[in-house]
């Protein structure tokens, strides 16, 4: 049997390196099947993240709208400021109902960076409404490019190009929008840079640690699946070698070994039960002849069709085996004389009425003899009623063979 072993300098190995190996740009695998079905396994989990991001935001961003009523006062800024924080808020409402309905396929996650862009959007419209807070506007544009990072799930290169542009458009707006110099303006961003250093590192590091634990586990789940094949073909291996061990590789039937252990357990395990058993022995007729005649070929076709047309009038319970040669013995378990008599001619006629076609298109006329013999009270091996039949079956090769002889010390 091949064994199969994971070389680590093998080709198998580099392939299997290869398939789990990942983009340091991208942060994706590099082979697309394998990022195909790492995706895949990630959906249910990535949808519910989604979900929750999006009412989360809605909730946010409509939720400050309480805020905005002492700064910009029963104003026109106020109802503007409204209408922005409904509009971004039900498009995530809208982003969470596609999510539940139909899930994150791939337009899905198109809707999602219209919703990522909603919100960024929204907050540089609420800085323009709102100009007096530039501190405030900081921390939560910061927080927001956090959260862009971390909580929503997206490919990173997507989410990084999208925060880069927030980055540059909340510089851009906050310094026409705040009354800062433009250098106190971009001191202050140094704060919104800190959150998208640490935002994009821990955004990097997730999507790197994801796929390494999900390569992980392909791995073991390719290591155990190899084990358990290799152990299935050991098991395969060790029954086809016990099946060999136990049978005669000409004819299928038991080995002369495996035919006496067989045989022996069961006239012990029927002793002193009163059960009748009764043991026949078969022998080919001429069957040197058929081989000098026709070739070892038809005799070996010669005793797979003896073999063949026995097992015919043969029971699953009953014990056959080869014993060498042209021999072959059957134990019959609950047949007393006459019914083991019945079967033995039985077999006697279907062998002789097949015969088989020589390499000369030739009918080579089969025949056998038996002897049958009974198991006897007291006896609790095979070997003096395997005697008594052998007896028996030459009595029939005396007498002309091609017949069946039951030996005269068994009983009736």
């Amino acid at each position: 049997m091949d064994v199969v072993t994971l070389d680590p300098e093998s080709p198998a190995t580099d392939r299997a390196t290869d398939r789990f190996a990942l983009s340091v740009a991208r942060g994706r695998f590099v082979d697309p099947e394998t990022e195909a079905a790492f995706e895949l396994s990630q959906r249910p989990h990535n949808e519910t993240r989604a979900r929750r991001a999006s009412i989360l935001a809605a909730t946010l961003f409509l939720g400050f709208f309480v805020s905005d009523i002492p700064v910009l006062g029963a104003t026109m800024s106020l109802l503007v400021a409204g209408c922005v924080r409904i509009a971004v808020s039900s498009v995530c409402c809208w982003a969470w109902w596609s999510i539940r309905s139909e899930g994150l396929k791939r337009g899905v996650f198109q809707r999602i960076l219209v919703v990522e862009a909603a919100v960024v959007g929204g907050m540089l419209a609420i800085m323009m409404i709102r100009t007096t807070e530039s501190h405030a506007h900081l921390l939560s544009f910061s927080a927001m490019i956090l959260a862009l990072f971390l909580l929503v799930p997206n490919r990173f290169i997507s989410s990084l190009a999208l925060n880069t542009a927030a980055f540059l458009a909340f510089v851009v707006v906050g310094a026409y929008a705040f009354d800062l110099n433009l250098v106190d303006w971009l001191v202050e961003c140094s704060t919104v840079v800190g959150f998208y250093g640490v935002g994009a590192l821990a955004s990097a590091e997730r999507h790197k640690s994801e796929r390494e634990e999900y390569a992980s586990r392909m791995r073991l789940h390719e290591s155990n699946e190899l084990m358990l094949t290799e152990i299935g073909r050991r098991e395969l291996l060790e029954a086809e070698l016990l099946w060999l061990a136990h049978h005669d590789s000409l004819t299928d039937i038991l080995t002369r070994r495996a035919f006496f252990a067989e045989a022996n357990a069961l006239i012990a395990s029927t002793a002193g039960l009163g059960i009748p058993i009764c043991v026949v022995v078969l022998d080919a007729d001429e069957f040197k002849s058929v081989n000098d005649r026709f070739g070892h070929e038809v005799g070996d076709q010669a005793l797979r069709s003896i073999t063949n047309e026995t097992q015919r009038h043969l029971r699953r319970t009953d014990v056959f085996g080869r014993l060498g040669g042209e021999e072959f013995a059957i134990v019959l378990p609950g047949v007393d004389v006459e019914g083991a008599r019945a079967v033995a001619e039985r077999v006697c006629s279907s062998i002789r009425s097949s015969p088989l076609k020589g390499a000369d298109h030739r009918e080579v006329a089969l025949s056998v003899s038996i002897g049958v013999a009974s198991v006897l009270s007291g006896e609790n091996a095979i070997d003096e009623a395997l005697q008594r039949a052998d007896e028996a079956l030459y009595e029939a090769k005396g007498a002309g063979r091609d017949r069946v002889v039951v030996h005269l010390g068994s009983a009736a």
